[in-house]
């Protein structure tokens, strides 16, 4: 305290509240209620609801109980509730001969002392405690089922002692109601003891709910584990609770008392308070429509050097002490969707000049904006300003490599209201009309490339026809060599974000085709959370496209030259992350998180993109690619509410225009749940974001693909291994050759080869179907093997070369009537609707296949099928499973087809 007069903030008595201190008994478990001046607390019972617990009631669900204001005994309040009066240690007075000379003296100020002091271990033991809390929670957020097991001795500690500090708060506030302190005094044993019961409250649900984590459902582990994160992060409650008991222990309580003397408050100054925002000056008009408070803002760097010390005094009057200025450190200001430029530049200019790093958002009218502040303006911003979104401090622990993001093997949708009409076709499409096929000159001719034996066994498994997987000699082992349409995706742009690309592949080179780059500046993805330090020039990488090896891989399977799905088609490579070296050994490297900010503004980028190609050519087709998921734990409520706004208009934007989103589902250990990531946990039935998950070479289920209880995954693609060379065309080691954003990047493939097809957009059933729907109507078991986890294989992504006699209406296959005559309307997009010019492709054999078994009339049939579709095609009727010679290297394994055939 100052030697100085004592200030009027100082002198102003307040009044310890006079309510009692009650609990709550709720399935069994003990918890503090706030006092009426205190704010609520929520608790998580054990189905996962959350009970809101006020001083006067208790709210769950749509169910709100009444507490009596003063129950003397436990009382019943509902079927499972109960309240009582709440444990309050009665206070020991101080000793105001202590040898040490530092006794706190008797009454309420020998109490408060006393307890500071030491003269309980309550304190200390719970300081103590709230540490090992916070490591064991923070084990448990990021663990397996089995982490919950190392959170019960922490807790059960840590809450005894805690329960021990909240009763002796409870018992000064019963021994001696209505006693004045100091305006000082009573916010730091208020803040204390308020923060403590909420810290205690989260202990007893945490550890209830721990002891029973392997039985809890699946999304209430998901949000027991969040709340873990949330409540133990850096400046998270726990440690705010912490540090409020150490503002406890450290108080003066001798000084505590409010002094006789007062002060007339006319007579004071008040000091300007620099550290804050300030009502320097007012605004112009337009902007008072925008902003809660029509005062402006000081600038940052004034406030650091303008501050007015609580020593300062008069001798006529007493100042308002002005705080010393918070710390200052960087944080991102996201602005509300639709926000204009001259507001939020308006804004800037007031906040510091406008001397920060800006980023202009255009597609979606939104800025990003990054500023040194102190806690006080990022509190006052939020308040007054209603068209900022989002203040988000930049934090990382530098020991975490969030290459786990990545997913390799380490509400209803919103609408845009906007009616585009049927999507337009595109340029090089055809249109035509159901009703005059024969003949079509101006349809586009189908041609199969050659049938390659030597493709990997994940091109193969995506072209294998669809077949009995319960008879002999049916598993992805017998699939036949790898076919495709030459058109391979051409026309269409996958647009791959991800971490980082080697341009200098051969896989990634355009040559006839157009591969774009667009890099997320390092002021979003690393210089915020790691400033330039000269004793380590070299930590980040350099702003450039190259970066992570995912993101390579990603690309090469998807749209690959040598290796791809769809090598023909347009590629956008979007950077979305960095890395840095480790300050402690400069030859290990981590990958950093994607910001928020970044997120912002990779999503707006691609969203431009797009519409500037649409804008030239309307009927431009697009495929998302994100093999990777942003996790909840860690991130603060603001934090999620920015990404999940972001997504969700991300998605809606995708929706309206037919825009595939492809995600991975995710690996264990790194996710448990489909649920547990974003955007994953945003899918919606009818939105355009396909979820996959993954299959062995086998056909069975990668075990490592997340548990989906809620039914989001949309198909299955290859998984593992696939092998695919890194940056510098090094092949990865044998963990990250696996993961379901291997199947999501093949998915993203596959689907821009589909759109690529000729005629694809002249069918009806393609005109009249979404792509999420088209992939799942023609995915097919692979195997019926039974994973460990008694979970099943899903159905696996089909790529339609070879027809598909087993899928009802959408068969894909020639059908004629028992005249012979064509019936079109049943056809595939991928089958020809005339005959295939004689155009010739390298490798394609035109000689029939001798079915001896069929008679004469059959072969003549089987003849002319052959020679006028270079594609597959089945006598439904007649027989399940045949095939043309020239789609085939492998004539052994046609011959066990026909031999299947006449069984």
């Amino acid at each position: 305290m100052s030697s100085s007069q004592p200030s009027q903030a100082a002198t102003t008595p307040a009044a310890i509240p006079t309510g009692p201190s009650l609990e709550a008994v709720i399935g069994g478990v003990n918890y503090q209620l706030p006092s009426s001046d205190q704010d609520a607390i929520d608790v998580m019972l054990h189905d996962g609801s959350i009970a809101q617990l006020l001083a006067n009631k208790i709210i769950i669900g749509g169910q709100t109980v009444t507490v009596p204001s003063d129950p003397t005994s436990e009382t019943a309040l509902s079927d499972d509730i109960t309240a009582k009066p709440g444990e309050a240690a009665e206070p020991e007075e101080g000793d105001d001969d202590d040898d040490n000379g530092d006794g706190a003296g008797g009454g309420l100020f020998g109490a408060l002392g006393g307890i500071a002091k030491g003269a309980t271990s309550a304190i200390g033991g719970a300081i103590d405690g709230v540490g090992s809390v916070t490591t064991g929670a923070l084990g448990f957020a990021g663990g397996t089922v089995g982490a919950a097991a190392g959170l019960s001795e922490p807790l059960s500690g840590a809450a005894g002692n805690m329960g021990k500090f909240v009763s002796s708060l409870n018992g000064i506030q019963k021994s001696f109601p209505g006693s004045e302190l100091t305006k000082g005094a009573l916010d730091t044993f208020t803040g204390a003891q308020s923060l403590a019961r909420q810290s205690l409250n989260w202990m007893k649900s945490t550890a209830n709910l721990a002891q029973d984590f392997p039985n809890l459902p699946a999304d209430v582990q998901s949000k027991l584990k969040s709340t873990a994160a949330d409540f133990t992060k850096d400046d998270g409650p726990l440690a705010q609770c912490k540090a409020a008991m150490e503002a406890f222990r450290d108080f003066h309580w001798e000084e505590a008392e409010v002094p006789s003397q007062t002060v007339d408050p006319d007579t004071t100054e008040k000091a300007t308070n620099t550290a804050s925002l300030q009502s320097t000056q007012g605004t112009s008009t337009a902007q008072t429509t925008s902003m809660k408070s029509s005062t402006a803002i000081s600038s940052t760097a004034m406030s650091a050097s303008s501050t007015v010390t609580s020593s300062q005094t008069s001798s006529s009057s007493s100042e308002t002490p002005t705080p010393t200025p918070d710390a200052t450190k960087r944080y991102g200001i996201i602005s509300e969707y639709g926000t204009s430029w001259d507001t939020f530049n308006q804004f800037i200019t007031e906040l510091d000049g406008g001397n920060g790093y800006l980023a202009k958002l255009d597609s979606t009218r939104q800025q990003i904006y990054i500023a040194k502040l102190n806690a006080s303006q990022v509190s006052e911003i939020k308040e007054r300003y209603d068209f900022i979104g989002s203040v988000l401090p930049y934090e990382f622990d530098e020991t975490i490599d969030h290459s786990i993001d990545e997913f390799r093997a380490i509400g209803q949708s919103r609408s845009l209201h906007t009616d585009l009409g049927k999507p337009p076709a595109p340029k090089s499409f055809m249109g035509w009309s159901a009703a005059s096929l024969d003949p079509v000159p101006h349809l586009i001719p189908r041609a199969l490339l050659p049938s390659n034996p030597d493709a990997p066994w994940w091109k193969k498994m995506l072209s294998a026809p669809p077949r009995d997987i319960d008879v002999a000699d049916s598993g992805p082992q017998f699939d036949p060599p790898y076919l495709a349409d030459a058109s391979l995706g051409k026309g269409v742009t996958i647009y791959v974000l991800d971490d980082g690309f080697d341009t200098d592949n051969v896989d990634l080179q355009a040559g006839t085709r157009s591969v774009n780059t667009i890099v997320t500046p390092n002021e979003l993805t690393s210089f915020p959370v790691i400033p330039y330090d000269p004793a380590y020039p070299d930590r980040t990488m350099p702003e450039r496209i190259q970066g992570g090896d995912h993101g390579t891989m990603m690309a090469t399977i998807a749209a690959g030259v040598e290796r791809g799905i769809s090598p023909k088609a347009d590629l956008c490579l979007v950077k979305t992350k960095n890395t840095m070296k480790s300050k402690f050994d400069p030859n290990v490297s981590y990958t950093l998180p994607i910001t928020t900010l970044a997120l912002a503004w990779f999503i707006d980028a691609v969203i431009k993109d797009i519409e500037d190609r649409t804008s030239q050519d309307p009927g431009a087709r697009s495929v998302i690619n994100m093999s990777w998921g942003i996790q909840e734990p860690g991130k603060s409520d603001d934090e999620i509410e920015r990404i999940t706004k972001i997504f969700e208009n991300f998605l809606d934007f995708c929706k309206a225009r037919s825009i595939p989103v492809v995600v991975a589902a995710g690996n264990m250990p790194a996710v448990n749940f489909v649920h547990d990531s974003f955007p994953q946990r945003l899918w919606t039935a009818d939105d355009t974001m396909i979820i996959v998950g993954g299959v062995t070479d086998s056909g069975a289920l990668y075990e490592k693909t997340v548990e989906d209880p809620n039914n989001q995954i949309t198909v299955h693609a290859p998984a593992k291994p696939v092998t695919i060379p890194k940056s510098g065309g090094i092949t990865p080691p044998e963990g990250e050759r696996e993961g379901t954003s291997h199947a999501a990047a093949i998915t993203s493939g596959l689907i821009a080869y589909l759109y690529g097809l000729p005629n694809w957009q002249e069918i009806p059933y393609v005109q009249q179907t979404p792509m999420k729907t088209i992939l799942k109507d023609h995915a097919w078991l692979r195997s019926n093997a039974i994973a460990s986890d008694d979970r099943t294989a899903g159905k696996v992504v089909y790529n339609l070369a070879r027809g598909d006699p087993f899928h009802g209406s959408h068969s894909c296959v020639q059908r004629r009537d028992k005249f012979g005559k064509r019936q079109d309307e049943e056809l595939c997009s991928l089958s020809s609707i005339l005959p295939t010019s004689m155009r010739s492709v390298p490798g394609n054999r035109q000689t029939p296949v001798p079915l001896g078994v069929l008679t004469n009339a059959l072969q003549l049939f089987w003849d002319d099928l052959c020679l006028s579709y270079k594609c597959y095609h089945v006598f439904h009727d007649l027989l399940p499973f045949c095939t043309c010679q020239h789609i085939f290297s492998d004539y052994q394994f046609f011959l066990h087809a026909t031999e299947q055939s006449n069984e």
